[in-house]
């Protein structure tokens, strides 16, 4: 997704631009696109989980994968040839969030 695109789906859509955008995505109802009085009522389940405290707890763990990822990318780069990075940065992104999340 562009971030232009992005930027335009999540400020300047109008609540039926976001239904139509996040379906395909989600597959279902979201936060993205809740009717207000629904989405406050999910947000409250999730606001510890968006906490200052409990999002900082995560950040020793991430900077702890972007290092191993940042080694990874330093074993390619003395060979100086192109490197294809989608699967690479593919692990990196599912280590990063499984390490977030779970």
């Amino acid at each position: 997704m562009s971030p232009t695109l992005a930027t335009q789906a999540t400020q300047t859509a109008t609540e039926i631009a976001l239904d139509q955008f996040f379906k395909p995505l989600a597959r279902g109802p979201n936060l993205f696109d809740l009717p207000e009085k629904r989405w406050k009522s999910w947000r409250l389940v999730f606001n510890k989980g968006f906490s200052a405290d409990n999002l900082a707890s995560f950040v020793p763990g991430m900077v702890e994968e972007t290092l191993q990822y940042r080694q990874t990318l330093k074993k390619y780069a003395p060979s100086g040839e192109l490197v294809r990075l989608d699967l690479v940065t593919l692990r990196f992104t599912i280590d990063f969030i499984g390490r977030t999340v779970l």
